[in-house]
């Protein structure tokens, strides 16, 4: 995810975008709202971002929630900051430490937005949250 991808995610995840741009958002980043329901628990999501192709988004999404596999994945494809960025919301402070000296603060927010998400959201599945980083 780029810059622009990540705070058009939190942007999602906050719910602070108009109607007009959540329109726009639908038709080219669909990816980006699929990763938000699949994050909240929708399973068909993940499946959907397979299906389209966004395997890093979808293995961000399983990383967070546990999945070795899925973080393993991330690292071996060079996506280390998404995989960070996973384990930085399931309290590992030496992921989060790394994100901001490589001065990746884009993706401390979004760190910090999912958390936020998560913890607000009486839907979502939260036996799984902070069950501490993935090695």
């Amino acid at each position: 995810m780029n810059k622009s991808e990540i705070a058009i995610f939190i942007e999602l995840l906050n719910n602070t975008l108009n109607e007009v741009v959540y329109q726009r958002v639908e038709l080219e980043h669909k990816h980006l709202i699929l990763a938000k329901e699949a994050l909240l628990g929708n399973q068909s999501a993940v499946s959907l971002l397979v299906k389209n192709k966004k395997f890093e988004l979808a293995a961000f999404v399983k990383a967070i929630k546990g999945d070795k596999n899925a973080f393993d994945w991330l690292m071996k494809n060079k996506f280390t900051e998404l995989a960070a960025t996973a384990n930085a919301i399931n309290k590992d402070k030496n992921a989060l430490q790394w994100l901001n000296r490589n001065n990746l603060i884009h993706f401390v927010d979004l760190t910090n937005a999912i958390i936020q998400k998560l913890e607000e959201d009486s839907h979502s599945d939260l036996d799984f949250f902070y069950k501490g980083p993935i090695k």
